[in-house]
C-alpha cells in the first residue's frame, strides 16, 4: 500500500517536498507506485518538475515505479540524489540519469536495458539479485546500457552469493622440495574443491605479478590492437585462413607479440618446468587454479569473441565500453572524450565491437551484457599449434582486469572467481626438479617443439652441456 501521505506531500510541489523532508523523521518514504509522468498541479510532469526543480530524492522507495524516459540530469549539481534508494522492478528502460547519484541503490531486477548513466555514482549500488535460487531473468537488465565514466565494477554487478562472502585471508604459501610434493598438495587441494577445473602456472622469480605482457608496459598497453595490424600487416601469410581474434591473438603471442592472454597449463609439471629453468639463483612460484566450470570458456563461445575482439579496440574505445572515469591526454582522447560526444563515443565503440566479432560470427545478436567485461575467465584455445599440445595450454584473460591473483579479482564486489594458491621452489632445488622432470620427458625440446629447440638441445649435449 502507498503511502499517500509523501505522494501527496510530493504532488504540492518540489519546495514542499524538501522541506516535509527536512521535518519529517521517516527515513525511507514510500514513493513505490508513483504516477511519475501524470501531469500534477502544473504544466510541468512531476518528472519535469524533480529535474528541474532538484528533489530530495535519497533513501526513497520506488520499487515498480516507471521511469522510462526519465531525464534526471543535472537535477543537481552532480546529478539527482538518489542515493539508497530502493529502485526493485523499476523500469528505466532509456532512462537519462547521467551524473546521477545511484549510491547504494537497490536496482535489484530493474529494467536498465539502453538506459544511459554516463557520470552516475554506482559505488555499491545493487544492480544484481543476491539469491542463487533465482533466474537469471532476475537480475537487473544492463543491455545496451551506457556506463562510460560511472566505474561499474564499484556497483555489486553479479548475481551471486559471492557478495556475502567475506574475503579471508590468503593461504599461507608452502615451500615444495620434490615433485611428490607438489602432487600431493594438488589432491588435497582437489579434494576441497570438487568439481572445479584446475590449472597451473609457473614463474621463475616470485616476485612478479601475474599480469598478461601487453600491461607491463604503458606503451604497449595503449597501443594493443595497433600492434596486431601491423604484424598481421607485415606477415599476411601467416594469418590467412584465420576466421577468429582468438586465432590470431594466439598466433602473434606465439611469435611473442605482447598481448592480454596469460599463458597457463593443465599440467602441473610444465608449470613446474617453467618456474625451474631459469634464474636459478631465486626462488620460483607455482601457481594452481581452481576453477569453477562457469569461468572456463571454448576457443569458439561468444564470451571469447567479444574478449578478443575487445581487444582489438583503441584504447579510447576500451575506456568508453569499461565505464573508466580518468582523465586522458592526447588526440585521440580529447575526440572521443569531448563534451557533448561521450555518449555518441560509447555507442560507435559499442558498434566497432559488434562489427568485429560479426567478421567472425555473422549471426551474433548485438545484446551484450557488459558484466562480462569484469570477469576473468579461462580460455580453452584450439590445439591448432604444436607448442599449445606440448604444453597442455589454455589462458587467461580479461576486457578489465590487468592482473589474476585472486584478491586482484575480487576487488569487483560479488564477481565470480576461482581460488588461487601458491606453492614456492627454492633456488637450490631448481636444477634437482630439472633433472626429475627430464626423467618424464618435461624438457626444452618437448615443451618447446620445433628446429630450433631440437638444435639447441643436440649442442647442449655434445658440448657438455647435457
Amino acid at each position: 500500500m502507498v503511502d499517500l501521505n509523501p505522494v501527496e506531500i510530493l504532488k504540492q510541489g518540489v519546495a514542499a517536498w524538501n522541506e516535509w523532508r527536512d521535518a519529517n523523521p521517516c527515513p525511507n518514504p514510500d514513493l513505490s507506485g508513483l504516477p511519475l509522468h501524470d501531469k500534477l498541479h502544473s504544466t510541468l510532469t512531476l518528472n519535469q518538475r524533480l529535474h528541474r526543480e532538484g528533489a530530495d530524492l535519497a533513501n526513497a522507495d520506488f520499487r515498480g515505479v516507471n521511469f522510462t524516459k526519465t531525464d534526471f540530469y543535472g537535477g543537481f549539481h552532480k546529478g539527482a540524489n538518489l542515493s539508497g534508494a530502493n529502485l526493485q522492478e523499476a523500469k528505466l528502460s532509456e532512462a537519462l540519469l547521467g551524473e546521477a547519484n545511484l549510491e547504494n541503490a537497490d536496482l535489484w531486477k530493474a529494467d536498465l536495458s539502453s538506459a544511459r548513466l554516463w557520470g552516475a555514482n554506482l559505488a555499491n549500488a545493487n544492480l544484481a539479485y543476491a539469491d542463487l535460487s533465482e533466474t537469471e531473468l532476475d537480475s537487473a537488465d544492463l543491455t545496451g546500457t551506457t556506463l562510460t565514466g560511472t566505474e561499474p565494477w564499484k556497483a555489486y554487478l553479479y548475481a551471486s552469493t559471492n557478495r556475502y562472502a567475506k574475503r579471508g585471508q590468503q593461504p599461507p604459501v608452502k615451500i615444495v622440495r620434490t615433485i611428490e610434493a607438489i602432487l600431493d598438495e594438488i589432491q588435497n587441494l582437489k579434494s576441497q574443491h570438487n568439481d572445479f577445473s584446475f590449472y597451473f602456472r609457473g614463474e621463475s622469480c616470485t616476485g612478479w605479478p601475474l599480469s598478461p605482457s601487453v600491461v607491463r608496459e604503458s606503451s604497449t598497453a595503449e597501443n594493443e590492437a595497433e600492434m596486431l595490424v601491423k604484424l598481421t600487416s607485415r606477415l599476411p601469410g601467416e594469418f590467412s585462413g584465420m576466421n577468429s581474434a582468438l586465432e590470431k591473438w594466439v598466433l602473434a603471442q606465439h611469435h611473442t607479440l605482447r598481448t592480454r592472454f596469460l599463458d597457463i597449463t593443465r599440467n602441473p609439471l610444465v608449470a613446474l618446468f617453467n618456474a625451474c629453468r631459469e634464474n636459478d639463483r631465486w626462488a620460483g612460484r607455482l601457481h594452481i587454479f581452481a576453477v569453477p566450470a562457469e569461468l572456463v570458456k571454448p576457443y569458439n563461445s561468444d564470451t571469447v569473441s567479444i574478449i578478443a575482439n575487445f581487444a582489438r579496440l583503441s584504447h579510447c574505445e576500451q575506456y568508453l565500453l569499461l565505464g573508466k572515469a580518468e582523465s586522458r591526454t592526447g588526440e585521440d582522447y580529447n575526440t572521443w572524450f569531448r563534451p557533448g560526444e561521450i555518449e555518441k563515443g560509447y555507442s560507435r565503440a559499442l558498434v566497432r565491437l559488434y562489427q568485429f566479432i560479426r567478421e567472425e560470427k555473422p549471426h551474433f545478436e548485438p545484446r551484450l551484457d557488459p558484466r562480462v567485461f569484469y570477469q576473468a575467465f579461462v580460455i580453452e584455445p584450439q590445439q591448432s599449434h604444436e607448442r599449445i599440445r606440448a604444453q597442455a595450454g589454455a589462458f587467461l584473460a580479461s576486457a578489465f582486469h590487468e592482473r589474476f591473483e585472486q584478491a586482484q579479482i575480487q576487488q569487483v564486489p560479488g564477481v565470480p572467481f576461482y581460488h588461487h594458491y601458491q606453492l614456492t621452489v627454492p633456488a637450490g632445488y631448481k636444477n634437482h626438479f630439472m633433472e626429475d622432470l627430464a626423467l618424464l620427458n618435461i624438457t626444452q625440446e618437448t615443451m618447446f617443439p620445433g628446429l630450433d629447440s631440437s638444435a639447441a638441445a643436440i649442442t647442449r649435449h655434445y658440448s657438455g652441456g647435457g
